[in-house]
């Protein structure tokens, strides 16, 4: 970024500017190493760069070269300044402070984690960004909490403070229950067939899911006959026809 500004200036002398701006990058201090790269490469802090002084050059031309590294030096560190700056401008358009407290009830959201790693009923791509609500439990340092997650699932239990969000509502008696899994998969018991097809001599059936609605009514194969899927279908309380049950 401050590269494409130092060369935007003088765009036909960006090879004259690109090891000073190395130079610049590489001498300045950096919040997240708390020191230079210099000295994390070296070991040491980088050497001093002395100003140019009128009069201290044997020549004129090696005056004028020295002249041009203060004015290039100079440059440099301001465009690195104006960088930071405008990174730290958009950073802080989507930053927001947010704090709670022992008890309060937070929505989750879980970034790249898969949602169905809290509920295998939910839908991935067209499922809602926040889990939850989920209460929370206690706060670790400053911008970590520890939340009262349903039994069964797997996660850790400890987020950071950038993926909770308020809970607006009144809450909850207690935090939401996962279905029956077993190594990560849902388990669970068939309430009634909604219809079967037979495609190409293999039946498949429409099944709605006991605890979960009819939109969450999944197609399944089977290899048994007709008559099963009268005997099923009779069982859950569904009409019936050959080929097709309603």
């Amino acid at each position: 970024m401050y590269l494409r500004c130092v060369t935007g200036d003088r765009p036909r002398a960006w090879v004259d500017w690109l090891a000073w701006a190395e130079y610049c990058y590489n001498t300045s201090y950096h919040a997240a190493l708390h020191t230079t790269p210099f000295e994390v490469l070296y070991g040491r802090p980088p050497p001093p760069m002395l100003p140019f002084e009128d009069g201290t050059a044997r020549t004129e031309a090696a005056g004028a070269l020295l002249r041009t590294r203060d004015e290039i030096l100079a440059e440099a560190r301001q465009r690195l300044l104006q960088a930071q700056q405008l990174a730290k401008k958009y950073y802080d358009a989507h930053h927001r402070e947010a704090e709670f407290a022992e008890g309060d009830w937070v929505w989750l959201r879980l970034l790249h984690r898969t949602t169905q790693s809290l509920d295998p009923r939910a839908k991935r791509k067209l499922g809602p960004r926040y889990a939850g609500p989920f209460r929370v439990l206690e706060r670790i340092g400053t911008l970590a909490y520890r939340l009262e997650l349903p039994q069964g699932s797997r996660l850790h239990d400890v987020f950071h403070v950038g993926l909770l969000k308020a809970y607006r509502s009144d809450p909850p008696a207690a935090p939401p229950t996962l279905p029956p899994t077993a190594e990560g998969r849902l388990l669970p018991s068939p309430e009634k067939v909604l219809k079967a097809q037979k495609r190409r001599d293999v039946w498949h059936v429409l099944v709605q899911w006991t605890g979960l609605p009819v939109d969450d009514a999944t197609w399944r194969t089977s290899t048994s006959s007709a008559s099963s899927f009268r005997i099923f279908s009779s069982r859950t309380s569904c009409l019936s026809r050959r080929g097709e049950m309603l």
